[in-house]
């Protein structure tokens, strides 16, 4: 067995995501485990539709094993994202190499890129940016310009390769013996509203699903038959059928209790605040808050974590489990590998994991909160799922 990790968020799965994974396989993996993000996604929003259907998906294309990114870590930063799906993959035992897309597709450069990044944020250069009014990813970029060759810095301008070595950097951080491998995007960038021949971004298709176009040709037939059904049944995920909730929950928060949310730090808890003051729609809220040194993901992540709870404490600890959202023959295969390598506990039952400690306890608390409140954003009310009773079937 030869076991790859993938990191992702399938959002939804589409031909790119097909093509990684059969690319991971000529690159000798045996095996896929996918580290997925749940209903919850690192751009501070919901996923467009429920978790486990997005792992049945993954399964249905050539993963093995699908195992969720808990909240926090869904919704967290970049650094932090990486960070802890990293750490599950290493905690699992038995992986042997990541794999992920880039635009660069040169390891060896991402490594360097990945080793001047360590570099600047040792120094003060990046925090002296920040007080000069760049956003984080910005200040970085802007403090590698600012003592490395071009081909570094290039690097940085791209998201798939930023997320790239962010991995590297994890993998370095738990001197991972994990193989970082990655492979050629070749078709549409991140977050693009182009497509190319088959291929096109997971922004510009939720757009489409949102607008009740044809997404056939850019996605396998278990997306496209899994859209169809959801149509239907409008199990459609929506953030703005929340905003009211969203905007009341914000302004029942104390002054103090905004500025002690995650990433609000640096003026941008005060911003929020006022943009409480006189916006009325969730679209108006991110508008009266964004400024150049305050991202519109990193305005969404904020205030994700204040509708679902989330603390800077929930942040001190990493993963207390793997839960396990889907898997096939090959998963049981993985998974008995695992039994004596794994060194978290791992299971499909949310219910028994909770019970393994008390941050086992409070992260399975928040994976509940968090899928009933998902559950609003979902354009069919009637839609409603306890994590702690969903049953995982062998696909």
């Amino acid at each position: 067995m030869k076991i790859a990790g993938i990191i992702c968020e399938y959002n939804p799965f589409h031909n790119g995501h097909l093509f990684q994974l059969k690319e991971t396989k000529q690159l000798g993996a045996t095996h896929i485990i996918a580290v997925m993000s749940g209903n919850v996604v690192q751009r501070g929003d919901f996923a467009i539709f429920d978790k486990h259907k997005r792992a049945e998906i993954a399964v249905k294309c050539g993963a093995d094993l699908v195992v969720e990114l808990p909240v926090p870590y869904s919704s967290a930063s970049a650094e932090l994202f990486s960070k802890a799906a990293v750490y599950i993959l290493e905690q699992l035992g038995v992986v042997d190499m990541l794999s992920f897309g880039s635009e660069n597709g040169d390891i060896d450069t991402l490594k360097k890129a990945a080793q001047a990044s360590e570099s600047v944020l040792s120094s003060n250069r990046v925090f002296e940016l920040i007080s000069q009014g760049l956003s984080y990813p910005s200040a970085i970029a802007k403090a590698i310009s600012e003592g490395y060759d071009k081909s570094i810095y290039e690097v940085f301008s791209s998201p798939n390769n930023t997320l790239g070595i962010e991995y590297i950097k994890a993998l370095n951080f738990f001197e991972s013996k994990i193989q970082p491998v990655t492979i050629t995007r070749n078709s549409v960038s991140h977050d693009s509203n182009t497509e190319i021949g088959k291929f096109a971004s997971a922004s510009l298709l939720r757009k489409y699903i949102s607008e009740n176009k044809e997404i056939d040709f850019f996605v396998p037939a278990s997306t496209k038959n899994t859209i169809i059904d959801l149509s239907e049944s409008n199990e459609i995920t929506n953030i703005r059928n929340i905003e009211k909730i969203i905007i009341f929950k914000l302004l029942t928060m104390t002054k103090k209790e905004l500025d002690n949310l995650p990433e609000a730090n640096n003026g941008l808890s005060d911003r929020l605040y006022s943009a409480l003051k006189t916006a009325t729609t969730y679209q108006e809220l991110l508008d009266k808050t964004k400024t150049k040194c305050f991202t519109l993901a990193r305005i969404r992540r904020v205030i994700c974590y204040a509708v679902l709870g989330i603390t800077s404490a929930d942040f001190n600890v990493l993963p207390p489990f793997a839960r396990i959202l889907a898997f096939n023959d090959k998963g049981c295969e993985i998974m008995a590998e695992m039994k004596s390598k794994c060194k978290i506990p791992y299971s499909t039952s949310l219910s028994e994991l909770s019970k393994k400690s008390e941050t086992a306890k409070r992260f399975a608390t928040l994976d509940e909160n968090t899928s009933k409140i998902f559950s609003l954003a979902v354009n069919n009310q009637s839609f409603r799922k306890n994590e702690y009773s969903v049953k995982v079937s062998k696909l």
